[in-house]
């Protein structure tokens, strides 16, 4: 019981120790960036409306924790934009809520309804990129990424894919391993010569399945090494040991 007792009060007074404002962000002062989220387009069909629920976003900083960006709310992938702060950026994450919906027709008829449950999905960039200003397109999936002939859509058919029909496992795979981040004019759409000069993060060739982890934390603090905390542990320490009852039958 004494020891449970210590252990909390050790853990007490270290997260009276903790300052939160002291984790490193990786933030720097900047303008942030406009980044429009966007489905990418499919072979001999046109996509008609793509939509998601987005949670939140994780920022990986290139010199400190992730930040989060929570979102929590349905995101129009023909029309939406979000914000993406300043700073120097290793890899983003975007975890959904719902799945990923797209719809349209073939160009020689016949409509597609797909929900994928896709998750989430993540870019990295092993150099990092600097965001002050600009814009960025986070685009779902690549171009071709589903065509007409592949999914069966024709005159007079109706083709619905979800987790219990069709390709679905096939479809999710390629948004997870295919989606990328690019520069953008500010358009929300990249042209070519956008996309010739290549995305400035992509998908990792081996994907974890859960990319951002909780940052190591002890008794509920995180972010690392802070002298209030060290302090307060050294004097919960101390406390201790001078509580500590005497027995005549144990050597002090």
């Amino acid at each position: 019981m004494m020891r449970t007792s210590a252990l909390f009060s050790l853990c007490f007074f270290w997260m009276l120790g903790c300052n939160p404002e002291a984790e490193d962000s990786g933030t720097s002062v900047g303008n942030p960036t406009t980044t429009a989220l966007r489905m990418a387009p499919g072979e001999e069909l046109e996509t008609m409306g793509a939509s998601t629920g987005v949670a939140t976003m994780f920022l990986h900083a290139c010199d400190g924790e992730p930040i989060e960006l929570p979102m929590d709310r349905e995101m129009d992938l023909m029309v939406e934009w979000v914000e993406m702060p300043a700073g120097s950026w290793c890899a983003v994450e975007v975890v959904l809520f719902s799945p990923l919906h797209v719809e349209g027709v073939g160009f020689a008829g016949g409509s597609y309804f797909l929900d994928l449950d896709v998750g989430f999905v993540f870019f990295e960039a092993s150099a990092g990129w600097d965001v002050d200003g600009g814009a960025h397109v986070f685009e779902f999936g690549m171009p071709g990424w589903i065509n007409a002939t592949e999914l069966g859509v024709e005159d007079g058919v109706d083709v619905v894919v979800n987790p219990d029909t069709g390709p679905h496992d096939l479809l999710t795979d390629r948004v997870i391993t295919e989606s990328a981040l690019y520069e953008d004019d500010g358009d929300g759409q990249i042209s070519p010569d956008e996309r010739d000069d290549g995305p400035v993060a992509q998908p990792p060739d081996d994907i974890p399945d859960h990319p951002t982890v909780p940052d190591d934390r002890t008794c509920g603090c995180g972010g690392g090494p802070n002298l209030p905390g060290l302090l307060a542990l050294a004097l919960a320490i101390g406390a201790v040991r001078r509580r500590r009852p005497f027995r005549p039958d144990v050597p002090a």
